[in-house]
Protein backbone atom coordinates (compact mmCIF):
# COMPACT_ATOMS: atom_id res chain seq x y z
CA UNK A 1 0.00 0.00 0.00
CA UNK A 2 3.00 2.59 -0.10
CA UNK A 3 3.05 2.97 3.58
CA UNK A 4 5.94 2.62 5.99
CA UNK A 5 4.92 -0.48 8.31
CA UNK A 6 7.10 0.31 10.80
CA UNK A 7 5.20 3.71 11.43
CA UNK A 8 1.64 2.61 11.07
CA UNK A 9 -1.02 0.45 13.66
CA UNK A 10 -3.27 -2.36 13.27
CA UNK A 11 -6.17 -1.25 15.59
CA UNK A 12 -8.65 -4.09 16.33
CA UNK A 13 -12.10 -2.92 15.26
CA UNK A 14 -14.57 -6.16 15.70
CA UNK A 15 -15.49 -9.25 15.24
CA UNK A 16 -17.50 -10.32 12.48
CA UNK A 17 -19.94 -13.45 12.11
CA UNK A 18 -21.26 -14.57 8.88
CA UNK A 19 -23.85 -17.43 8.68
CA UNK A 20 -25.34 -18.36 5.62
CA UNK A 21 -27.23 -15.82 4.04
CA UNK A 22 -25.27 -13.04 5.65
CA UNK A 23 -23.63 -10.42 3.26
CA UNK A 24 -22.43 -6.71 3.45
CA UNK A 25 -23.30 -4.24 0.74
CA UNK A 26 -21.19 -2.08 -0.91
CA UNK A 27 -20.28 0.74 0.83
CA UNK A 28 -16.55 2.52 2.12
CA UNK A 29 -15.47 2.76 5.36
CA UNK A 30 -15.67 5.69 7.71
CA UNK A 31 -12.79 7.14 9.12
CA UNK A 32 -13.63 5.89 12.99
CA UNK A 33 -9.56 7.24 13.74
CA UNK A 34 -7.07 10.04 13.67
CA UNK A 35 -4.51 8.61 10.99
CA UNK A 36 -6.53 6.00 9.92
CA UNK A 37 -6.27 5.43 6.16
CA UNK A 38 -7.01 1.72 5.50
CA UNK A 39 -8.34 -1.12 6.61
CA UNK A 40 -7.35 -4.69 6.95
CA UNK A 41 -9.71 -7.92 7.04
CA UNK A 42 -8.06 -11.03 8.85
CA UNK A 43 -10.34 -14.31 8.05
CA UNK A 44 -9.99 -17.05 10.48
CA UNK A 45 -10.13 -20.64 9.66
CA UNK A 46 -13.25 -21.37 9.15
CA UNK A 47 -15.04 -23.58 6.81
CA UNK A 48 -17.73 -21.80 4.47
CA UNK A 49 -18.67 -21.10 0.51
CA UNK A 50 -19.11 -17.85 -0.76
CA UNK A 51 -18.88 -14.48 1.39
CA UNK A 52 -15.70 -13.27 -1.60
CA UNK A 53 -14.82 -9.67 -0.62
CA UNK A 54 -14.98 -7.50 -3.81
CA UNK A 55 -12.73 -4.23 -3.60
CA UNK A 56 -13.60 -1.25 -6.18
CA UNK A 57 -11.76 2.07 -6.82
CA UNK A 58 -12.21 3.88 -9.86
CA UNK A 59 -12.53 1.75 -12.63
CA UNK A 60 -10.24 -1.33 -10.92
CA UNK A 61 -12.86 -4.44 -9.33
CA UNK A 62 -10.73 -7.06 -7.70
CA UNK A 63 -12.70 -10.19 -6.25
CA UNK A 64 -10.73 -11.75 -3.71
CA UNK A 65 -11.84 -15.45 -1.44
CA UNK A 66 -10.28 -15.42 1.60
CA UNK A 67 -12.19 -18.82 2.69
CA UNK A 68 -9.51 -21.16 4.62
CA UNK A 69 -10.36 -23.90 6.48
CA UNK A 70 -6.86 -24.84 7.23
CA UNK A 71 -6.17 -24.33 11.06
CA UNK A 72 -2.46 -23.59 10.43
CA UNK A 73 -3.36 -20.38 7.88
CA UNK A 74 -4.83 -17.36 7.99
CA UNK A 75 -6.28 -15.01 4.61
CA UNK A 76 -6.22 -11.49 4.82
CA UNK A 77 -6.89 -8.31 2.59
CA UNK A 78 -5.65 -5.17 3.19
CA UNK A 79 -7.38 -1.83 1.37
CA UNK A 80 -7.57 1.89 1.76
CA UNK A 81 -10.52 2.96 3.57
CA UNK A 82 -11.83 4.90 0.52
CA UNK A 83 -12.33 2.02 -1.19
CA UNK A 84 -15.90 0.89 -2.05
CA UNK A 85 -15.91 -2.71 -0.95
CA UNK A 86 -18.94 -5.36 -0.21
CA UNK A 87 -18.92 -9.01 1.15
CA UNK A 88 -21.24 -11.63 -1.42
CA UNK A 89 -23.39 -13.64 0.77
CA UNK A 90 -22.51 -16.67 2.52
CA UNK A 91 -23.67 -19.69 1.07
CA UNK A 92 -22.40 -22.49 3.93
CA UNK A 93 -20.90 -22.75 6.87
CA UNK A 94 -19.45 -19.57 8.59
CA UNK A 95 -17.22 -17.02 8.11
CA UNK A 96 -15.17 -15.17 10.96
CA UNK A 97 -13.23 -12.04 10.35
CA UNK A 98 -11.41 -9.53 12.16
CA UNK A 99 -11.50 -6.08 10.94
CA UNK A 100 -8.65 -3.97 12.02
CA UNK A 101 -8.10 -0.07 11.40
CA UNK A 102 -5.35 0.70 9.87
CA UNK A 103 -3.73 3.88 11.05
CA UNK A 104 -0.32 6.03 10.88
CA UNK A 105 1.42 6.69 13.99
CA UNK A 106 2.27 10.07 12.56
CA UNK A 107 2.13 12.77 9.40
CA UNK A 108 3.70 15.26 8.34
CA UNK A 109 3.86 18.44 10.59
CA UNK A 110 0.49 20.34 10.39
CA UNK A 111 1.75 24.10 10.49
CA UNK A 112 -0.55 26.58 11.71
CA UNK A 113 0.58 30.49 11.64
CA UNK A 114 4.23 29.14 11.13
CA UNK A 115 4.26 26.73 14.43
CA UNK A 116 4.33 23.31 15.58
CA UNK A 117 1.22 22.15 17.90
CA UNK A 118 1.91 20.54 21.27
CA UNK A 119 0.76 17.35 19.61
CA UNK A 120 3.52 17.44 16.68
CA UNK A 121 6.22 18.57 19.70
CA UNK A 122 5.14 15.60 21.21
CA UNK A 123 5.80 13.20 17.99
CA UNK A 124 9.09 14.95 16.75
CA UNK A 125 10.51 11.70 17.27
CA UNK A 126 8.58 9.86 15.36
CA UNK A 127 8.53 12.91 12.56
CA UNK A 128 12.73 12.37 12.30
CA UNK A 129 11.98 8.53 11.81
CA UNK A 130 8.98 9.56 8.84
CA UNK A 131 11.60 12.11 7.30
CA UNK A 132 14.14 10.11 7.14
CA UNK A 133 12.37 6.92 5.49
CA UNK A 134 11.06 9.62 3.17
CA UNK A 135 14.71 10.97 1.95
CA UNK A 136 15.83 7.44 1.79
CA UNK A 137 12.77 6.79 -0.53
CA UNK A 138 13.17 10.10 -2.70
CA UNK A 139 17.31 8.93 -3.37
CA UNK A 140 16.30 5.85 -4.38
CA UNK A 141 13.50 7.35 -6.46
CA UNK A 142 15.87 9.43 -7.90
CA UNK A 143 18.17 6.08 -8.49
CA UNK A 144 15.32 4.04 -10.05
CA UNK A 145 14.19 6.74 -12.11
CA UNK A 146 17.45 7.30 -13.87
CA UNK A 147 17.67 4.07 -14.58
CA UNK A 148 14.30 3.50 -16.24
CA UNK A 149 13.94 6.31 -18.10
CA UNK A 150 11.62 7.86 -15.86
CA UNK A 151 13.79 11.07 -15.05
CA UNK A 152 13.22 11.84 -19.15
CA UNK A 153 9.51 11.98 -18.68
CA UNK A 154 9.42 14.16 -15.46
CA UNK A 155 11.08 16.27 -17.94
CA UNK A 156 8.86 16.27 -20.56
CA UNK A 157 6.06 16.81 -17.68
CA UNK A 158 8.14 20.07 -16.85
CA UNK A 159 8.72 21.21 -20.79
CA UNK A 160 4.43 20.59 -20.77
CA UNK A 161 4.44 23.01 -17.56
CA UNK A 162 6.46 25.57 -19.16
CA UNK A 163 4.48 25.36 -22.20
CA UNK A 164 1.02 25.26 -20.78
CA UNK A 165 1.82 28.98 -18.41
CA UNK A 166 4.16 30.67 -21.07
CA UNK A 167 1.93 30.37 -24.64
CA UNK A 168 -1.43 32.16 -24.41
CA UNK A 169 -4.20 31.59 -23.20
CA UNK A 170 -2.27 30.85 -20.35
CA UNK A 171 -4.46 29.81 -17.15
CA UNK A 172 -3.65 30.87 -13.66
CA UNK A 173 -3.32 27.43 -12.27
CA UNK A 174 -3.65 24.17 -13.12
CA UNK A 175 -5.38 21.80 -10.31
CA UNK A 176 -5.01 17.75 -10.97
CA UNK A 177 -7.82 15.30 -9.66
CA UNK A 178 -6.35 13.04 -7.21
CA UNK A 179 -7.98 9.37 -7.31
CA UNK A 180 -8.28 8.74 -3.60
CA UNK A 181 -10.38 10.27 -1.52
CA UNK A 182 -9.04 12.32 1.52
CA UNK A 183 -11.25 14.53 4.26
CA UNK A 184 -10.00 18.02 4.87
CA UNK A 185 -8.47 17.05 8.06
CA UNK A 186 -6.74 13.69 6.61
CA UNK A 187 -5.61 15.38 3.20
CA UNK A 188 -1.45 15.83 3.66
CA UNK A 189 1.62 15.10 1.51
CA UNK A 190 2.23 12.68 3.69
CA UNK A 191 -1.08 11.04 4.00
CA UNK A 192 -0.97 10.61 -0.34
CA UNK A 193 -1.88 6.68 -1.40
CA UNK A 194 -0.52 4.69 -4.12
CA UNK A 195 -1.00 6.33 -7.45
CA UNK A 196 -1.79 9.73 -5.74
CA UNK A 197 1.53 9.61 -4.28
CA UNK A 198 3.23 8.55 -6.87
CA UNK A 199 1.45 11.34 -9.19
CA UNK A 200 2.49 14.13 -6.71
CA UNK A 201 5.81 13.28 -6.25
CA UNK A 202 6.35 13.43 -10.52
CA UNK A 203 4.54 16.72 -9.94
CA UNK A 204 6.47 18.31 -7.78
CA UNK A 205 9.98 17.17 -9.63
CA UNK A 206 8.68 18.49 -12.40
CA UNK A 207 7.38 21.73 -11.08
CA UNK A 208 10.96 22.09 -9.28
CA UNK A 209 12.35 22.22 -12.88
CA UNK A 210 9.77 24.69 -14.19
CA UNK A 211 10.03 27.30 -11.69
CA UNK A 212 6.71 26.52 -10.40
CA UNK A 213 4.99 25.71 -7.04
CA UNK A 214 2.92 22.90 -5.84
CA UNK A 215 0.18 22.82 -3.11
CA UNK A 216 -2.97 20.44 -1.88
CA UNK A 217 -6.44 21.18 -2.01
CA UNK A 218 -9.88 20.28 -1.71
CA UNK A 219 -11.66 21.02 -5.08
CA UNK A 220 -15.45 21.21 -4.62
CA UNK A 221 -17.25 20.90 -8.07
CA UNK A 222 -21.14 21.69 -8.66
CA UNK A 223 -22.51 20.14 -11.71
CA UNK A 224 -25.75 21.29 -13.38
CA UNK A 225 -27.56 18.84 -15.79
CA UNK A 226 -29.57 19.27 -18.36
CA UNK A 227 -30.54 15.96 -19.25
CA UNK A 228 -27.69 13.66 -19.69
CA UNK A 229 -25.42 16.44 -20.25
CA UNK A 230 -23.58 18.66 -17.89
CA UNK A 231 -24.94 22.15 -18.83
CA UNK A 232 -22.50 24.24 -17.03
CA UNK A 233 -20.35 23.85 -14.03
CA UNK A 234 -19.51 26.03 -10.51
CA UNK A 235 -16.09 24.56 -9.18
CA UNK A 236 -13.91 26.25 -6.02
CA UNK A 237 -10.65 25.24 -3.89
CA UNK A 238 -10.15 25.48 -0.68
CA UNK A 239 -7.74 24.14 2.29
CA UNK A 240 -4.98 24.91 0.39
CA UNK A 241 -1.43 23.47 1.95
CA UNK A 242 2.22 23.71 1.13
CA UNK A 243 4.33 20.27 0.16
CA UNK A 244 5.93 20.91 3.48
CA UNK A 245 2.68 20.98 5.35
CA UNK A 246 1.71 23.69 5.79
CA UNK A 247 -1.93 25.83 5.73
CA UNK A 248 -2.77 28.53 3.72
CA UNK A 249 -5.56 30.05 4.86
CA UNK A 250 -6.87 31.63 2.09
CA UNK A 251 -10.72 30.41 2.14
CA UNK A 252 -11.75 29.50 -1.47
CA UNK A 253 -10.23 30.11 -4.97
CA UNK A 254 -12.47 29.57 -7.72
CA UNK A 255 -11.40 27.16 -10.43
CA UNK A 256 -11.81 28.05 -14.00
CA UNK A 257 -13.08 25.10 -16.73
CA UNK A 258 -9.37 25.14 -18.76
CA UNK A 259 -7.34 25.19 -15.22
CA UNK A 260 -9.09 21.20 -14.43
CA UNK A 261 -7.51 18.42 -15.74
CA UNK A 262 -7.32 15.07 -16.77
CA UNK A 263 -10.53 15.34 -19.06
CA UNK A 264 -13.13 13.43 -18.30
CA UNK A 265 -12.80 14.01 -14.35
CA UNK A 266 -16.54 13.18 -14.40
CA UNK A 267 -17.38 10.34 -16.56
CA UNK A 268 -18.70 7.31 -14.74
CA UNK A 269 -18.21 9.14 -11.44
CA UNK A 270 -21.00 8.71 -8.81
CA UNK A 271 -21.51 12.14 -7.05
CA UNK A 272 -20.99 12.64 -3.43
CA UNK A 273 -24.48 14.46 -3.14
CA UNK A 274 -27.70 14.87 -5.74
CA UNK A 275 -29.70 17.15 -5.50
CA UNK A 276 -32.78 18.44 -6.95
CA UNK A 277 -34.05 21.71 -7.16
CA UNK A 278 -37.07 22.12 -5.89
CA UNK A 279 -40.06 22.76 -8.46
CA UNK A 280 -40.27 26.70 -9.33
CA UNK A 281 -43.78 27.17 -11.09
CA UNK A 282 -44.77 25.19 -13.94
CA UNK A 283 -40.23 24.64 -14.00
CA UNK A 284 -37.87 21.81 -12.63
CA UNK A 285 -34.65 23.38 -11.10
CA UNK A 286 -31.68 21.91 -12.61
CA UNK A 287 -30.40 19.00 -11.50
CA UNK A 288 -27.76 19.34 -9.45
CA UNK A 289 -24.26 16.89 -8.59
CA UNK A 290 -22.01 17.56 -6.13
CA UNK A 291 -18.40 15.69 -6.10
CA UNK A 292 -15.34 16.35 -3.61
CA UNK A 293 -11.65 15.76 -4.86
CA UNK A 294 -8.48 16.13 -3.55
CA UNK A 295 -6.43 17.73 -5.89
CA UNK A 296 -3.04 19.32 -6.90
CA UNK A 297 -2.34 22.85 -7.42
CA UNK A 298 0.25 23.87 -10.24
CA UNK A 299 1.26 27.61 -10.50
CA UNK A 300 4.21 29.65 -11.49
CA UNK A 301 6.02 30.79 -8.64
CA UNK A 302 5.59 34.47 -10.29
CA UNK A 303 1.87 33.68 -10.56
CA UNK A 304 0.96 32.17 -7.59
CA UNK A 305 0.60 35.59 -5.68
CA UNK A 306 -0.92 37.04 -8.73
CA UNK A 307 -3.26 34.68 -7.94
CA UNK A 308 -3.71 35.05 -4.69
CA UNK A 309 -3.84 38.75 -5.01
CA UNK A 310 -6.88 38.64 -7.43
CA UNK A 311 -8.78 36.07 -4.99
CA UNK A 312 -9.57 39.67 -3.38
CA UNK A 313 -8.47 41.60 -0.68
CA UNK A 314 -9.64 40.01 2.36
CA UNK A 315 -7.25 36.91 1.00
CA UNK A 316 -4.45 38.54 -0.27
CA UNK A 317 -4.05 40.15 2.67
CA UNK A 318 -3.30 36.92 4.69
CA UNK A 319 -1.03 35.96 1.83
CA UNK A 320 1.24 39.09 1.84
CA UNK A 321 1.28 39.00 5.90
CA UNK A 322 2.83 35.31 5.70
CA UNK A 323 5.22 36.21 2.84
CA UNK A 324 6.00 39.98 4.90
CA UNK A 325 6.72 37.71 7.85
CA UNK A 326 8.91 35.46 6.23
CA UNK A 327 10.89 38.36 4.50
CA UNK A 328 10.32 36.61 1.14
CA UNK A 329 9.34 39.69 -0.53
CA UNK A 330 11.98 43.09 -1.41
CA UNK A 331 9.72 46.61 -1.89
CA UNK A 332 9.26 45.80 -5.93
CA UNK A 333 7.58 42.73 -5.65
CA UNK A 334 5.28 44.18 -2.88
CA UNK A 335 4.44 46.99 -5.06
CA UNK A 336 3.59 44.50 -8.13
CA UNK A 337 0.97 42.34 -5.63
CA UNK A 338 -0.55 45.24 -4.22
CA UNK A 339 -1.26 46.34 -8.00
CA UNK A 340 -3.03 43.08 -8.57
CA UNK A 341 -6.05 43.25 -5.97
CA UNK A 342 -8.98 44.06 -7.26
CA UNK A 343 -10.53 46.95 -6.09
CA UNK A 344 -13.57 48.51 -6.98
CA UNK A 345 -16.51 50.99 -6.54
CA UNK A 346 -18.60 47.99 -4.09
CA UNK A 347 -15.21 47.11 -1.88
CA UNK A 348 -15.81 47.59 1.40
CA UNK A 349 -13.27 49.09 4.06
CA UNK A 350 -13.33 46.11 6.09
CA UNK A 351 -12.76 43.74 2.90
CA UNK A 352 -9.01 45.94 3.38
CA UNK A 353 -8.25 45.43 6.59
CA UNK A 354 -5.34 42.48 6.58
CA UNK A 355 -3.97 43.89 3.86
CA UNK A 356 -3.61 47.13 5.30
CA UNK A 357 -2.23 45.45 8.33
CA UNK A 358 0.34 43.41 6.69
CA UNK A 359 1.61 45.98 4.58
CA UNK A 360 1.97 48.13 7.54
CA UNK A 361 4.73 45.22 8.19
CA UNK A 362 6.78 46.04 5.44
CA UNK A 363 9.94 47.63 5.59
CA UNK A 364 8.65 49.88 2.42
CA UNK A 365 5.63 52.03 3.64
CA UNK A 366 5.22 53.07 -0.39
CA UNK A 367 2.70 49.85 -1.16
CA UNK A 368 1.00 51.11 1.37
CA UNK A 369 0.14 54.59 0.80
CA UNK A 370 -0.44 53.32 -3.15
CA UNK A 371 -3.18 50.82 -1.95
CA UNK A 372 -5.01 53.14 0.61
CA UNK A 373 -4.99 55.72 -2.56
CA UNK A 374 -6.35 53.38 -4.52
CA UNK A 375 -9.39 52.58 -2.45
CA UNK A 376 -9.56 56.31 -1.85
CA UNK A 377 -10.34 57.15 -5.41
CA UNK A 378 -12.47 53.81 -5.86
CA UNK A 379 -14.64 53.38 -2.76
CA UNK A 380 -18.49 53.86 -2.73
CA UNK A 381 -17.91 54.26 1.20
CA UNK A 382 -18.27 57.40 2.72
CA UNK A 383 -15.79 56.15 5.37
CA UNK A 384 -11.68 56.92 6.44
CA UNK A 385 -11.75 54.12 8.20
CA UNK A 386 -8.59 52.62 6.03
CA UNK A 387 -6.71 55.69 6.37
CA UNK A 388 -6.99 55.54 10.35
CA UNK A 389 -5.79 52.13 10.14
CA UNK A 390 -2.53 53.01 8.20
CA UNK A 391 -2.43 56.24 10.31
CA UNK A 392 0.64 54.89 12.40
CA UNK A 393 2.84 54.09 9.23
CA UNK A 394 1.97 57.75 7.11
CA UNK A 395 3.70 60.48 6.64
CA UNK A 396 1.92 64.19 7.37
CA UNK A 397 2.56 64.79 3.30
CA UNK A 398 1.35 61.14 2.50
CA UNK A 399 -1.80 61.78 5.19
CA UNK A 400 -2.67 65.29 3.90
CA UNK A 401 -2.63 63.83 0.03
CA UNK A 402 -5.02 60.82 1.21
CA UNK A 403 -7.59 63.39 2.78
CA UNK A 404 -7.49 65.56 -0.38
CA UNK A 405 -8.16 63.07 -2.65
CA UNK A 406 -11.03 61.67 -0.14
CA UNK A 407 -12.50 65.38 0.03
CA UNK A 408 -12.13 65.71 -3.70
CA UNK A 409 -13.90 62.82 -4.58
CA UNK A 410 -16.86 63.30 -2.89
CA UNK A 411 -17.54 66.56 -4.83
CA UNK A 412 -16.90 64.88 -8.31
CA UNK A 413 -18.08 61.52 -8.22
CA UNK A 414 -22.07 61.22 -9.17
CA UNK A 415 -21.82 57.69 -7.91
CA UNK A 416 -20.73 58.44 -4.74
CA UNK A 417 -23.35 60.71 -4.07
CA UNK A 418 -25.57 58.63 -5.09
CA UNK A 419 -24.66 55.62 -2.88
CA UNK A 420 -24.41 58.42 0.15
CA UNK A 421 -27.89 59.41 -0.26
Amino acid sequence: MGVNQKLIRAELYKLLIYDPGAFFLPHRDTLKAPGMFGTLVIVLPSDHTGGELVVTHGNRKVTLSLANNEVSAIHYAAFYADCEHEVKPILSGTRIALVYNLTRLVQFARLEGGYYTDEDREREDLKDQEMEELQKNRAAAAVVAGKTGVLPLIEKLAEKLTRTFDLPPAPAKLVYLLSHYYTPNDLSPGTLKSEDLAVASSLVRAAELSDCDVHLGIVHITAYHNGSNVSRQKMMVDGIMAMDGRRWNLGSLVVAENELFPSGYLDNVRPDEDLQKAFVGNDAGEPEAQYHYAGLLIWKKEALGVAMMQNGAPRAGLYLERLIADNALDSDAIFDLVDEIPLSFDTKARQTRHVIGALMAAPNPDPLHSFVGRWVDVTSELCVQPIIWALPCLDTDTLVDLLGRFVLRLKRDDRLTTAIL
